[in-house]
């Protein structure tokens, strides 16, 4: 079972740093959306999110759509 922990206390490493990116991801979106109201823009930027998409392996884009709708999400309450 050693191989079995290691691997699955890696994991956690790695889900950690995946949600402090993702949280560092958000506050980057929290002070787009803040621009785009003071500049008077909608929120969503439909060939932005073409561009952030296309940059990804196909396996990935269902899960990049979530992040993008939560970040929208985010900028649509203020935040």
């Amino acid at each position: 079972m050693g191989r079995i922990d290691e691997a699955r206390r890696r994991i956690d490493e790695l889900d950690s740093r995946i949600v402090e990116l993702l949280e560092e991801r958000l506050e980057l979106c929290r002070r787009v959306g803040e621009e785009k109201r003071r500049a008077g823009m909608g929120l969503r930027d439909e060939a932005r999110e073409a561009e952030v998409l296309a940059r990804l392996p196909h396996r990935w884009r269902p899960l990049y759509r979530m992040v993008i709708e939560e970040c929208l999400r985010e900028q649509a309450r203020g935040g």
